[in-house]
């Protein structure tokens, strides 16, 4: 071998082996660093995700237990705070299986009652309870020197919504954190932990850490995410996760060499591939030096001749592989050409012949108008379809601007996006030269030569005005359909409503109705008769409480469906107040009623202006205190009836203004031991809106209520009634 060719595969060398190891072992480096910190990122993540999903779990537990007790302090001798309530406990605490001990205590703190599920526990036995604001809580306490235990506090309301005592109940930890109870987390080495807010350890695997009441350093779960571990073993990852139940952290720990490790055996096998590569490239590179630069040499003689002008040189044939092939090539190259300038001009006609067919090809179609411009925009050819289409015929419409026959019409330019972006394609109405409209798509396509410069463009537009209307019919009938749908599903939800409002409402009253129909037909002959005339008062109340609800709900019912319907008569409107009032004297009993209305005929709907008055009044006189006035007045105007209702009751604030006219809202200033449906301010809203009117409140705490309803009416006498000078009404729905 020579010495120059010899120092080129020297040089191939060298330069391979520069190549392939050193950004190998950058690599190494470089993937080693990126796949330790992946590894600890992806690490961490799980490790998060694990605290949160336990977190969750466990509010879930506790939140859980919480509605236990919430059930069991519903109990007629829990919520009675009956000694006797120890039994209702003991057999809670067997149905539950989690909660260790339960003890009921009044409002006082002292112990009622009490029981345990590992042992005999007795109310006198239990250390009263300190009284605070929050009746229902939730924390970790330790239990007489015993592993620390979770404290469920929630509140006995007898009636609802008003406290007499409070129900607590002890669980054992591991039973609401069942991942702390097995001593740690299933495989990469983790473990978990439980700790107060301040750190101190209430849950590990090793009890001994908990008897100790070891403080866990929280500070590390908003830091970095990783900390030193135990004795000198290495640094630990750290994830933690805020329980919302209960003032606690969640705290998952994992060895960062543990993390780590994988990353090792990807080094080891990324090593020995790039070993492997270096070495097949320097043996490559030197086996392929020596064999080509062997016959290069004459290769590069012959080019040289033919540079000079030589035209009958030719290269001994024969070598190897691509070698050879370079020679039979260069000496088939002068030939070739002679060949290629013959093909070049037989090219050149089949392209002339191509080019006419295409052109009577396009002018032949007739569905699609096929335009062809110049780089302006003018009109260069004009098919059959152009000109049944666009209404143009071709000596009309050749050398003319293409927007002088066709617009689109939201003002859109397909050209000038084709210029932009080679193609601009648009759909919708558009314009012909003579203004007559159209639906249709319309793409453009830029013309460019070999050298990428624009020449033209090509336009095609296609009639869409049938496919458009039967889109536009489909779309109108799924609206119908959707429509139709939306109408029954909201009949069922109102279906749906209904019956949960009705059998929640009439529970209480059926339920008197029940007992005083128990005690008349059980123990008839053991009542006096004062007791038999009370019980068939108290039957008849309910009886006209149920069917006053039953009238409410349905009336409500009815206007939510849009099936009310409003006929105007002629009256006169005191005498219909009159009748109104007269059915009304159990829910104005104890209430002084003030009535200003003239003596004038109007054209109303009459069961608007009757469930208008009924339901003002009746919640004037639930929500006013005893002996307190009420008035009603009306007066006849041009814009109509206007009605008033006035009382004296506690007030409602002005964020409760709007709430107070939805179904089933109250104040939260209402009367106290006043009793609603929420329902008759919602009606009186619907039926004035429905006869074309409004309803307004004027209200304040402690000033009263006053509610004006303003009815468009026909008049026969322009008489017009009186009102108080200054006029307040109705309490609290």
């Amino acid at each position: 071998m020579r010495w120059r060719d010899a120092s080129i595969v020297r040089r191939l060398v060298v330069v391979a082996l520069f190549a392939g190891l050193v950004p190998g072992i950058v690599g190494v480096l470089l993937v080693r660093s990126m796949e330790e910190g992946q590894l600890r990122d992806q690490a961490a993540a799980r490790n998060d995700a694990v605290a949160q999903r336990t977190a969750a779990a466990i509010d879930g537990r506790i939140a859980g237990l919480q509605s236990q007790l919430d059930l069991l302090a519903s109990a007629p001798a829990v919520a009675a705070l009956d000694e006797r309530a120890s039994d209702e406990l003991a057999i809670a605490l067997r149905v539950s299986g989690e909660l260790d001990r339960l003890v009921l205590h009044d409002g006082g703190g002292r112990a009622v009652a009490a029981a345990a599920a590992s042992e005999l526990l007795l109310a006198d036995d239990v250390a009263d309870r300190e009284v605070g604001p929050e009746v229902r809580s939730v924390g970790v306490v330790a239990t007489d020197g015993r592993l620390p235990a979770l404290e469920l506090s929630v509140p006995v309301e007898d009636p609802p919504g008003t406290v007499v005592g409070s129900l607590v109940g002890w669980v054992p930890l591991p039973i609401v954190t069942p991942v702390v109870e097995g001593g740690g987390l299933l495989g990469s080495g983790r473990t978990a932990l439980l700790t107060t807010l301040d750190g101190t350890v209430v849950a590990h695997r090793e009890l001994g850490r908990v008897l100790a009441a070891e403080r866990y350093p929280i500070e590390d779960l908003v830091a970095a995410g990783v900390r030193p571990g135990p004795d000198d073993t290495g640094r630990v990852l750290v994830s933690g996760a805020r329980l919302t139940s209960v003032d606690a952290w969640l705290v998952i720990e994992q060895p960062e060499d543990v993390a780590v490790a994988p990353a090792d055996a990807t080094i080891d096998g990324i090593t020995l591939v790039i070993a492997a590569v270096v070495a097949a490239i320097v043996t490559s590179v030197i086996l392929a030096g020596r064999g080509l630069l062997r016959p290069l040499g004459g290769l590069v003689q012959a080019v040289g001749r033919l540079e000079r002008g030589e035209r009958a040189v030719r290269v001994p044939t024969g070598a190897a592989a691509e070698v050879g092939a370079l020679a039979d090539g260069f000496n088939r190259m002068a030939g070739a050409l002679d060949e290629r300038r013959a093909q070049l001009e037989a090219a050149e006609t089949s392209a002339r012949r191509s080019e006419e067919r295409l052109r009577l090809l396009v002018e032949g179609v007739e569905d699609y108008a096929i335009v062809l411009l110049d780089r302006t925009g003018r009109i260069r050819s004009w098919n059959t379809g152009a000109r049944r289409l666009l209404g143009y015929e071709a000596e009309d419409a050749i050398d003319r601007p293409f927007g002088a026959v066709f617009a689109v019409a939201d003002g859109s330019d397909p050209l000038l996006e084709a210029a932009r972006s080679h193609r601009g394609e648009t759909e919708g109405w558009c314009q012909r030269g003579d203004g007559r409209r159209f639906w249709a798509r319309t793409v453009a396509t830029a013309l460019a030569d070999e050298a990428g410069d624009p020449y033209g463009y090509a336009v095609v537009v296609h009639d869409l005005t049938d496919r458009q209307a039967a889109r536009v019919a489909l779309e109108e009938a799924l609206a119908r359909e959707q429509q139709a749908a939306d109408e029954l599903r909201r009949t069922s939800d109102l279906k749906d409503e209904f019956l949960a409002i009705a059998t929640h409402e009439i529970r209480t009253p059926l339920s008197a109705i029940l007992g005083a129909s128990t005690l008349l037909t059980s123990g008839w002959e053991d009542l006096d008769e004062a007791d038999k005339v009370r019980f068939r008062d108290m039957i008849a109340t309910h009886a006209q409480d149920m069917r006053q609800i039953v009238d409410r709900l349905l009336d409500f019912t009815r206007l939510q469906a849009g099936r009310a319907e409003l006929v105007h008569e002629r009256f006169e409107l005191r005498e219909e107040l009159d009748r109104v009032i007269a059915v009304l004297d159990r829910p104005l009993h104890g209430h002084p009623l003030v009535v200003e209305a003239p003596e004038v005929e109007v054209e109303l709907d009459r069961d608007v202006l009757r469930h208008v008055v009924t339901n003002l009044l009746s919640n004037a006189g639930k929500f006013s205190p005893d002996g307190s006035t009420i008035s009603l007045g009306a007066t006849v105007r041009a814009s109509g009836l206007v009605i008033e209702v006035r009382d004296e009751g506690s007030g409602i604030p002005a964020e409760d203004h709007d709430a107070v006219f939805e179904l089933f809202r109250q104040s939260r200033t209402s009367q106290p031991g006043a009793r609603g449906t929420g329902v008759g301010l919602a009606i009186v809203k619907r039926y004035v809106e429905l006869a074309g009117g409004e309803v307004t409140l004027q209200s304040a705490p402690g000033v009263g209520s006053t509610f004006t309803v303003r009815l468009p009416i026909g008049t026969s006498d322009r008489r017009s009634g009186t009102l108080p000078a200054e006029t307040t009404d109705g309490g609290p729905p």
